[in-house]
């Protein structure tokens, strides 16, 4: 499970923030002393400005290989940035005791070289589907993500004065424009029920969240803007490039 909780975030809200598959109170205690010994023990300032001078380069090599509806370059950007996040996180935790952790070392090297594997026409263990299951399909994680931003720009039109109808007609447009995952089946009414079903909290088992939700709960970046206006106006743009940027 994914363990997410904003740094400067109090420990005393984790239980609403942490998603783990533990539920009683002595892991839960567990997580808020694993917060707060990294805390205590945070990296130097030039070793994390050096991470994240690696992170603003990865987006700035991004931003300028990336095309809209142009998979197999916009892979190969991915794939690049995410080469060289785990590159500099590695170099970072292994200069910093606190963040050593020979689990994630070996699985973010492992991660790294099944990149490569893909680069030389090789399909890696890693990434070799698992053995089909019993029960509903669940969406791609392109395809949730893209769900999260439409029914957030939804919910962003609505706050700006839109009525319901019309904030799903103009995200559905996008949607189909931007030729989102899953934009074929793509309407109006669609994007409104996915706007409620995220609007209803976790949806994944043990008080999970998808993908999708996530986005739909995510903050937005500066450049998003303040307004409702804004911020619906930064998302209908990512729908409109195809949901991943």
């Amino acid at each position: 499970m994914i363990m997410a909780v904003c740094a400067d975030e109090p420990t005393e809200n984790v239980e609403s923030r942490v998603m783990i598959d533990w539920d009683d109170a002595e892991h839960i205690d567990l997580v808020k002393r694993w917060i707060a010994d990294g805390s205590a023990t945070l990296p130097s300032p030039h070793a994390w400005g050096l991470f994240m001078a690696t992170i603003r380069k990865a987006q700035a090599d991004f931003d300028d290989q990336a095309r809209p509806g142009d998979e197999q370059v916009n892979r190969a950007a991915t794939r690049q940035v995410i080469e060289s996040v785990i590159t500099a996180f590695i170099d970072l935790s292994q200069n910093h005791p606190a963040m050593r952790s020979a689990a994630v070392t070996g699985s973010l090297l492992r991660l790294a070289a099944a990149f490569s594997d893909l680069a030389d026409q090789n399909v890696p263990e890693l990434f070799k589907p698992d053995a089909k299951h019993v029960g509903r399909h669940r969406d791609t994680i392109g395809f949730s993500v893209a769900k999260g931003s439409a029914a957030r720009a939804m919910s962003e039109l609505m706050r700006a004065g839109d009525s319901k109808k019309a904030a799903s007609e103009k995200v559905a447009l996008a949607f189909k424009a931007g030729k989102c995952p899953g934009f074929r089946a793509c309407n109006a009414t669609k994007i409104s029920n996915w706007r409620d079903k995220f609007n209803e909290g976790p949806d994944l088992p043990n008080h999970g969240r998808s993908a999708g939700l996530l986005r739909y709960e995510a903050d937005l970046p500066v450049e998003a803007g303040s307004s409702p206006r804004q911020r619906a106006e930064f998302l209908i743009g990512i729908l409109r490039s195809g949901g991943k940027i």
